[in-house]
């Protein structure tokens, strides 16, 4: 079983780790994942407060971790359809973005202890 101390040492190096760059850093790097979009087909899609558009074959949650995406930067989570994105109220991607708000808010609660 973790104990109490563990856990909580567990979720401040996830965070002090994740998401510490600045908003330009993050926009330089996220211009840098983006690629064009494919004109024909369906595809996972993610658009971002920063205006960026990713499209991809994944799952939105597994490409927004292995990216390292910032969930404050999330918009939605969709569908792209012949080059066209749909936002889609079903997707995980928002879920997701809300989750790791709410653990980033513990982290820092935890920090000022």
């Amino acid at each position: 079983m973790l104990k109490f101390d563990s856990f909580i040492n567990l979720i401040r190096e996830s965070f002090d780790s994740g998401f510490n760059e600045s908003r330009s850093q993050r926009k330089r790097r996220y211009d840098k994942l983006e690629k064009e979009i494919p004109s024909t087909g369906s595809y996972s899609g993610i658009q971002l407060k920063t205006g960026h558009l990713f499209a991809f074959n994944e799952l939105h949650v597994k490409f927004l971790e292995d990216n390292k995406i910032d969930p404050d930067d999330v918009s939605s989570g969709g569908w792209f359809r012949d080059g066209v994105y749909n936002p889609s109220s079903s997707s995980d991607t928002v879920r997701w973005a809300d989750m790791m708000k709410a653990r980033k808010r513990v982290s820092k609660k935890l920090r000022k202890r």
